[in-house]
């Protein structure tokens, strides 16, 4: 009887996958984006136009107001930054709030108040816009 013996043969298929050109590109890869990550801009820039319709606000929504010079407004009545940080840590995370800033008043302010919102986990933000003319 013809018997096979498998263990002295030379196979000439791959008994095992070599791992190691992979791995090196897949490093080669991170280390590339890590090193574009930083430099990337972030978030999308947009013209923001005005709105058609009416301008509507929450009945039980509080309303955040940045004017001119870095002026704040909680509720109609003028705080201080810390003050409104206070006020809006007060109030919590499930309230709406309505967010108005007059066209004089800076970006920084107003992206300030936005950080704070954020850092404070308050998610209902509604922006006010103005009608468009005609």
């Amino acid at each position: 009887m013809l018997k096979r013996s498998f263990r002295n043969r030379k196979s000439s298929a791959i008994d095992y996958v070599n791992i190691t050109p992979v791995l090196d590109v897949m490093l080669t890869i991170l280390v590339a984006f890590m090193l574009i990550a930083p430099h990337l801009k972030h978030g999308i820039i947009t013209d923001i136009p005005q709105a058609y319709g009416e301008s509507l606000q929450a009945a039980d929504s509080i309303t955040v107001s940045v004017k001119r010079g870095g002026e704040f407004y909680f509720d109609n009545q003028e705080v201080t930054f810390s003050e409104l940080e206070n006020e809006l840590q007060r109030i919590g995370s499930g309230t709406t709030i309505y967010l108005e800033a007059s066209e004089e008043a800076e970006y920084k302010h107003f992206v300030r108040v936005l950080g704070l919102l954020k850092e404070l986990g308050i998610e209902n933000i509604d922006l006010a816009t103005r009608p468009r003319p005609g």
